[in-house]
């Protein structure tokens, strides 16, 4: 990060394809296939030069947060040289663009990526984005369960399936619930089956009694 003033003239060489600057001592190269090209030209044509440092930091914020696991390729994000799906890396760039620590979200990729299951890899954060479900900054996430009065799971109304996946774990906060993964169903097409069920909050509210808050490890989500 630029130990300059933050409004303080930068030295700057720019050409169609490639922009120089000089802060501090420090040289970046912005290329024209960074997500960063467009609006570092026009700040530094414009002489915006707080802005202008702003979009340094995406240059060099992913590899200096994620120790050098991610980084900028072309316009996307890569972790260990593989591109990061679309979604995923613009939520980084924004959140580095606005100089917040996208660490959490580092985190959670890196327990994702020991998930064997590759619709799982593929779906998570999505699906998380899309229902609101919050990332902790150790990279897990909190769901929620609609659970009976006593903790224990709730059969879903109209549920006939003989293989149905409400085991009847004891939901108390505080407790962990497991069991073998492959005594987990994998289908995608079936709500109700074998398995611990989590979703998010507008799902689980309302399913039972109580509603508990579930913290998950992306690692060991089975199906999505």
């Amino acid at each position: 990060r630029s130990q300059m003033p933050p409004d303080s003239p930068l030295k700057f060489t720019a050409t169609n394809e490639t922009i120089t600057v000089v802060d501090g001592g420090k040289s970046y190269n912005i290329r024209r296939s960074y997500s960063n090209f467009g609006g570092s030209q026009q700040a530094l044509a414009n002489r915006h030069w707080a802005t202008a440092r702003q979009y340094l930091v995406v240059v060099d914020a992913v590899s200096r947060w994620s120790g050098s696991k991610f980084c900028i390729d072309g316009n996307s994000v890569a972790y260990q040289g593989a591109p990061v799906p679309p979604s995923f890396g613009k939520r980084i760039l924004a959140m580095v663009a606005k100089n917040e620590s996208p660490e959490p979200l580092f985190r959670f990729y890196e327990r994702l990526q020991r998930n064997p299951s590759w619709r799982s890899v593929q779906q998570l954060y999505d699906f998380l984005g899309l229902c609101g479900i919050p990332i902790r900054p150790d990279g897990k996430f909190y769901a929620y369960k609609g659970v009976g009065e006593d903790y224990g799971a709730i059969h879903p109304k109209g549920c006939r399936s003989p293989s149905c996946g409400c085991k009847h774990f004891d939901n108390h906060p505080g407790n962990t619930c497991e069991m073998p993964r492959n005594q987990i169903s994998d289908d995608p097409d079936l709500a109700c089956h074998k398995g611990g069920h989590v979703g998010s909050y507008q799902y689980a509210d309302g399913f039972g009694p109580r509603t508990v808050v579930v913290e998950v490890d992306p690692e060991h989500v089975v199906c999505v």
